[in-house]
This record gives C-alpha cells, structure tokens and sequence, in this order.
C-alpha cells in the first residue's frame, strides 16, 4: 500500500480562515451527535467538508477518539479496510489496528476478517469512537455494497460513522433509521441564513460593509456558501461596495472561472448544452425542458444535474430552478447562440406556458422572442395575476409598455391597470380613471362596485383615506354579485381604513387575514398581506407586540420562502415585525428584518407602512448612536411627503426630527421644526386627512412637550401633555399614552414631586405587560435614570434563608420575557416533545415551531433544546418535574 497516500487521505483539511460559528448547525450537531451513523449529502460548494471539520473538533472537545479518511475511486474494498486501519492508527496511536489489517494484505476475499479485527478493536477500546468518511460519492459500488455496509451493519455500540458525499449513496440507513440512530444533513442545513452570511462578511469585511449591502449579497448568492465566498471575493478590492455588488456579475472575474471549471468542464457536452438552453426557463420542469430543446433525456439530464451540482434547487409544485448566479452565467452563454435559435427556444416556452395558462411567464417569452403583439396579449391576461400575486413592479411596467402602444377601452381592464397603478406614483391617475367609470351610466352594478374598489385603494395609497365614507356610501353592505374572492377581502379592507385610524382597533382585527378554502390562496396574497398589516398597525398603535409577532413572524416565513425576501408580500409583513421587534428591544434582528427592504416599501406607497419603516429605521440609528443617519432617514420621508403630497410623512419626519433635537439641547432647531410643524395644521382640516387630525394633533403637542422640557419650562409642558394625552386617548394610541406618561414623570422630577418614581413605575408596567421594552430609554434621558433607579431598588436582595417554592410548569416571565406562543412551545419542549408533536398540539406549522423556538433559544441564552429548558427551570419558567407532563 502507498502510506504516503494514506497519511495525506487521513489528515483534515484546514479549516477555512473565514469559517464562522454557527450556532443553528452546533445545535444539529447536539441533537444528532450520539446517533451511530450521521449522512451529510450537498453538491459542492455547500461547506460540506468544513461542517466536518467542525464537527471534529466538537468530538474532539468531548473526549472522543476522532479518524478521519478521505475517500477515492481507487478504494476498493481491501483498501479501503487499510484506510481505516491507518486512520485509526493516526487517531488512537495504537498500532494494533493496522496490524490486523495487515494481515489480510494481499487476501481480498479476508476483507471481511479484517473488518471484523478492526470492530473489535474499537469495542475493546471503551471509548466513543467517530469515523468521519468524506468524499463518499467516489467509494466503488462493490467497497459500498460489502466492506462499508458491512462496517455499518456491524458497528459495536461506541462506534459512530460520519458520511459526507457530494451526491447520495445508498448506505444500508433503513435499521438505522427505524431505531432513531441515523441523523441527515443536507443542502437546506449547509444552506448560510440572514444571520451566518452577514457574520460571514462582518468577519471579512468588517463594519466596511453596510448592513444592507451583507443582505443583498445574502440574496445575490441564495445562501450558497461558496457563492458568498466568491461574490466577496469579487468586491474586495473595489473602490466602492455597494457599486460593486449593485453590477455583481457571474460573466467575468472569479465567479465565471468556477462555473466553466467547476460546472461546464464536468458535464458531458450535450448536458452542458442543455443547461444552456434551459437556462431562460424559471422555473423549469422536465415537460417543459423537452417542449423547448426538444431533448427526450430531459427529465433524466435534470436529475443529474440536480444530483451532481449545487445549482439547482427544488421549486413549487415539483418544478426546479437555477441559482441566481448559475442562471446569469448560463443566460451569458445562452446569448452566444444564433439569434434564430435564441428566437426560436423563446416561442416554444411562450407557447408551452401560455396552453398551460402560466400567462406572465409566457409574456416574458413572446417578447424576448420579439413577438409584441402575442406578448401584449399575454400580459392582458396576466396582470391580474401579477398584482394580486403581490407582483406589482412587472405588472406596472407591462401596462406602462402596452398604454405606449394603444389605450385599453375595455372597462374590466381599465379597472384592472387602474388598480395596479392605484400602487404607484400614477395613484391620482388611477383615482381619475376609476370614478369615471363609476360615474357612467352604463357600467354595471358589478363594474361599479369594482370602481368604487380602485378608487378607494388610490385614496388608501395617496393617504386621503376621509374621502373613502363617501367612496364606499353607495355599498355598506357586501353586495351580492361580488363573489371574486379578492374583491371581499378588498372591501373588508377598504372599509376598515377609517375605522382603523379612529381608534377601532376591533374592526381592524376582524379582518380575515386567512385564505378561503375555496380559492387558490396565491390569488389573495397581496389582499391578506394588507390586510395584516392593518391588524397588525392595529397592535402597534396599542403598544400590543405580543400579539403583533404571532401574527407576522409565520407570515413572513412563509412569504420569504415562497416568494423570496424582498417580495411586496414579505415586504409589508416584515416593516411592521421590524417594529415590534425593536419595541422589544430586539435592535440586530429589527436591522436584519428591514435591511435591503425599504425601497421595496417606498414603491408600495402604502403610507402606514412607509411611516413605520422610516420610522424604526430613525430610531434604531439613534439606538445604535448615528443620530446623522436618523435624521437623514427623516428628511428624505420629508422630502416624500412633499413629492407625493402626504403631509403625514412631513409631519412625521418633522416632529420625530424636532424630538431628537430637543433630547439633545437644541431647543432652537427644535423650535423651528415645531413651527414648520405648526405651518402644516391646515392640511389636517381637509376632508381627506381629517381622519388623521387626532394623530397631527399628539405629534404636534408631543414635539411642543420636549422643546418645553429642554427648556426647563415644566408647565407648559404638561399643558401640552394634557392636550396629547386627550387626543390619544380619543383614538386610542396606546402605544403614544405610555410615551406620554413617561414624560409627565419627567416633568413631576423636575418639579422633585414625591410622585414621579410612581408615575413612571405605573407607565413601565403597563409597556413590560405589553412588550414595549424600550419605553423609558426612548421617552427621556430622564425616564431612562429614573427606571434604572426602579430597577435597582426593586432588584431583590439575597434571602437570609431561602425557601423552595415549587414553580408553575410554564408561566410568563417576570418583564414580559416570552409570548404565550413561546411560553406553550417552552411547556411542550420541556415535556420532551419533537418539532412534529409540538406542532400537532398547537395546530401551527414546523416552520412556526422551529421560528419559536430560535426566539427562545435567543431569549434564554441557549445553545440547544435541553440547554433551553435547563436555563428556564433555573430562571423558574419550567417546573422541575414538568418533563413528566
């Protein structure tokens, strides 16, 4: 045998100096880490190999005794026995185990005799033994079929065996599996979330790169660790980093050179050919990869494809799709082709899709094969389902194209384009045209209706919401012959808008954010996105964020994973989650939720969302102490407010802008905002903004408040308190009354009242109860000093002999620290129920099951699950026999 390939086949790789922790696959690692053989299948690229040397050491740590053997083509069974002979030898230092094995040298058919030397010895050993086989896809079927699965078969009970292969291999796991010792890691684990991908580049970058950039690249790159690797790799040495990833392209550089080595140069020449053809198919089945080449193997070259190579992924409905970086550099080799050929693949796909009705993707097609006419055609059927789907930006670029060309006369149509451009900048147009349709005689009931729909989504989006009572007059009631499942979601919603914002929070909450069971529920995305986001404006108003995360964290779980990040659905969920996480105190993951996100929001123009975006965004930079950024965040909602003429984005920038100069002494900046602040009454008695004259009139009178505290002058202070406090609680902004509390105890300190540590403590548990975590902190520098004394009088002094109280099973912590949702996956965790179970017992989804529990893990400080509950019995969350429930 050839030792010196031994010693390089049983040695690690290096770590890779920019590997980072990652605390979601360390708590795989404790789960499964005891199981007697662990299988981790990914393409390459997917950090297979470093997961391993990670893992390694983690045994390592524990004390187990470690081998590794990368494994090759050449290992047949009688070498591959050798291998693990000398990798044992390496690992243990005991020479016994190359010796049996060397006694079989020369005598293939005492393979099994040399195993069976090797097994005992690792019994006789006593000690956890693991052996890490990477590289496995190479292994000889007949080394897989006797030698490995004799290995498996006959493991002693100390021995663990680690797989990692780049594609799967059919290991005898089915006993294993049946008894709970097989664990699996696959793409979706390898996969880099949000978190790992910007801890990735803070590691290479440091704090050059802004949050927003580590986000787009997350994006850019899917979560495809070597692609993140390249992609950096690419912008490191540009001048400028946020031009450099706005022109990232997989055509040139480091990223081209791995897909020709990595990818183009391993695939047979017609496979090649065939990636490159389909690559303007997204998604792509194998009926529709053979309608377009023509190719009868296409099925069976895509499972290659799909086994052999990391960039291709598992889309809806059994449908695949490239990666985003894979399919730029296909299209590139795509365009290489003869235009007639380009053409000609085009029109099938167009062809194809639209017999099967997928009528946008079929427009796309037409027009790149440079058939207008049949691409209008398509788009006229398509752009209702764009824009309920939630795709507004393609749906108003098709109607911007097609108006170019002809006028649309048909009503339902111009209904149609009038709705989309309802969320745009084009919203007065869309105004126009929608009451003149209503206005006409002629236009049926049903037509009028819809009319009266459009025309109030373009109010909802210019903010002029008190024109919708009279919009609506004509149908209080649902009428009949509207059975279109987003016209009753849209009518719910559009007559919840006043309501909403005159303190009727349960109107808002009686929104069905549900789909009908009778109706395919991607027709109603955009309809229930707003409509949570109205329930959910409902809470934050109140100060509720319980609640307000129930509500939003599945949802925009959901709509990353089927939409994509940066999705209008997932958008308008996460503004408001972004929210009550930083009410929370949660600041990193607010960041992390709003990031890459707000020009997404702005071309949305839904106003409640902008005002909370810019919003969070203002005060998380004061929290992170870059009051520069939050006061340029403020000016440009200024200068939208002006352009789109919503005076409530003015008034919002302009009194938080003239709170922040107050909390810094700058009482003459401050006074002169307040009086921009005073200049903009006026617009608030207009019937349109009416509605919004209570929410003016606190803004206004709180902004007066902190100039008056900045400048000692407590009265006038609580005169302007008292007014906010009244027009709060006329509409019932329970979140502003907290606010408003705080700063009363400001002014009763400043008067050295005996009152102000009760007034605060008052406004402090009502926000604890709530979830509002930052009341005192954001309120007043003042309220922050007074809390902290609070806290350290309250804080419990050690008892002289303490007494054993027996806890409830799952209670709320003391300050609010878990949701009720949380509270009952704790109680179900600590009772030792799987994922599964727990999701069966509380009627939600796995993946709102693993959403709570990476909020507890955060909460509680833990690692794993069991490390979850040891912290919540200690901290008197969990009963210590409540394992038994």
């Amino acid at each position: 045998m050839d030792r010196s390939r031994f010693v390089l086949k049983t040695t690690p790789p290096r770590a890779h100096r920019t590997a980072i922790a990652r605390p979601r696959l360390d708590r795989l690692w404790s789960d499964i880490h005891e199981r007697t053989l662990i299988e981790v299948c990914a393409p390459g690229g997917f950090g297979k190999s470093t997961l391993l040397v990670q893992w390694r050491r983690r045994w390592l740590e524990r004390g187990a005794l470690v081998a590794w053997a990368t494994l090759d083509a050449q290992d047949t069974p009688l070498r591959f026995a050798s291998l693990l002979g000398h990798a044992l030898r390496v690992a243990s230092g005991r020479s016994a185990f190359e010796n049996v094995v060397a006694e079989a040298a020369g005598e293939p058919d005492r393979v099994v005799d040399a195993l069976t030397a090797l097994l005992a010895e690792i019994a006789g050993l006593a000690t956890p033994t693991v052996l890490i086989l990477d590289d496995g896809e190479h292994l000889p079927a007949e080394t897989v079929d006797s030698a490995l699965s004799y290995l498996l078969m006959n493991a002693p009970a100390n021995l663990q065996v680690v797989f990692g292969s780049r594609a799967p291999v059919p290991l005898p796991s089915a006993e294993w599996a049946a008894s709970g010792n097989l664990g699996r890691v696959g793409v979706d684990d390898l996969r880099l979330d949000l978190d790992e991908s910007v801890a990735l580049l803070a590691k290479r970058f440091g704090k050059r790169l802004e949050l927003d950039d580590c986000v787009h690249l997350h994006e850019l790159t899917e979560g495809w660790p070597i692609g993140l690797q390249l992609a950096a790799a690419a912008i490191e040495r540009a001048p400028h980093y946020h031009t450099a990833i706005a022109s990232l392209s997989a055509r040139q550089g480091d990223i081209e050179r791995y897909f020709i080595e990595s990818l183009l140069e391993r695939l047979p020449s017609e496979v090649a050919g065939f990636l490159t053809r389909i690559a303007i198919l997204d998604p792509v089945s194998a009926e529709l990869a053979e309608a377009v080449t023509g190719c009868a193997l296409a099925s069976a070259w895509l499972d290659q494809i799909m086994a052999d190579t990391p960039i291709m992924t598992v889309a809806e409905l059994g449908s695949m799709r490239l990666h985003a970086l894979a399919r730029d550099f296909l299209v590139s080799r795509f365009e290489r082709l003869p235009a007639a050929e380009q053409s000609r693949l085009h029109e099938r796909a167009a062809a194809w899709l639209a017999e099967r009705g997928h009528y946008p993707e079929a427009s796309r097609h037409a027009l790149a094969a440079g058939d207008e006419a049949r691409a209008h055609r398509y788009a006229e059927q398509s752009l209702w389902t764009l824009a309920t789907g939630g795709n507004l930006a393609e749906a108003q670029q098709w109607i911007g194209r097609m108006q170019a060309m002809t006028q649309p006369s048909d009503v339902d149509f111009r209904l149609v384009t009038a709705w989309i451009m309802a969320f745009s900048e084009r919203a007065p147009e869309a105004r126009r045209i929608a009451a003149e349709v209503a206005g006409d005689p002629t236009t049926s009931a049903n037509a009028a209706f819809v009319a009266a729909l459009v025309e109030g989504c373009a109010a909802w989006c210019l903010d002029q919401i008190g024109d919708v009572p009279a919009i609506m007059a004509r149908w209080p009631e649902l009428p009949a012959h509207a059975t279109e499942p987003v016209h009753r979601v849209a009518y719910a919603n559009t007559l919840a808008l006043v309501p909403l914002h005159r303190g009727d929070a349960q109107r808002a909450r009686s929104l069905d954010t549900r789909a009908p069971q009778s109706t395919d529920n991607s027709s109603l995305r955009l309809a229930l996105a707003i409509g949570r986001s109205f329930v959910a404006h409902s809470y934050l108003r109140n100060g509720e964020i319980a609640p307000m995360e129930e509500l939003l964290q599945p949802a925009v779980v959901y709509a990353e994973r089927t939409l994509g990040r940066r999705s209008t659905v997932a958008c308008i969920s996460a503004v408001h989650l972004a929210a009550a996480l930083y009410e929370r105190n949660e600041l990193a993951r607010a960041d992390a939720m709003l990031a890459h996100r707000v020009d997404v929001v702005e071309r949305l123009v839904a106003p409640d969302t902008i005002i909370v975006a810019y919003r969070t965004l203002a005060r998380l930079a004061v929290a992170q102490g870059d009051e520069r950024r939050a006061h340029a965040l403020l000016e440009n909602l200024h200068a939208l407010g002006q352009s789109r003429g919503v005076p409530r984005f003015v008034m919002e920038s302009l009194a938080l802008q003239a709170t922040l100069h107050s909390l810094r002494d700058r009482v003459e900046a401050a006074a002169l905002l307040v009086a921009e602040l005073d200049s903009i009454a006026g617009r608030f008695e207009a019937q349109e903004f009416r509605p919004y004259l209570p929410e003016f009139t606190v803004r206004r009178a709180l902004a007066r408040a902190y100039v008056a505290l900045a400048k000692f002058d407590v009265d006038s202070a609580e005169r302007e308190l008292d007014s906010a406090s009244a027009a709060a609680e006329s509409v019932k902004l329970g979140r502003d009354l907290m606010t408003i509390q705080a700063l009363r105890a400001v002014a009763a300190g400043r008067r050295r009242s005996a009152n102000a540590p009760a007034l605060l403590a008052e406004a402090l548990s009502l926000a604890t109860l709530r979830g509002c975590l930052r009341l005192a902190e954001d309120a007043h520098p003042d309220a922050a000093a007074m809390a902290a004394g609070l806290a350290a009088r309250d804080s419990p002094r050690p008892p002289v002999a303490a007494v054993p109280v027996k806890p409830r099973a799952v209670t709320m912590a003391a300050g609010g620290l878990l949701t009720p949702k949380e509270a009952e996956v704790l109680r179900l965790l600590a009772a030792n129920h799987s994922n599964k179970h727990i999701a069966k017992a509380m009627d939600i989804s796995d993946e709102t099951v693993k959403w709570h529990l990476k909020n507890l893990f955060s909460k509680l400080s833990a690692g794993t699950r069991r490390h979850a509950v040891d912290r919540a019995r200690m901290m008197g969350l969990v009963a210590e026999d409540s394992s038994a429930a």
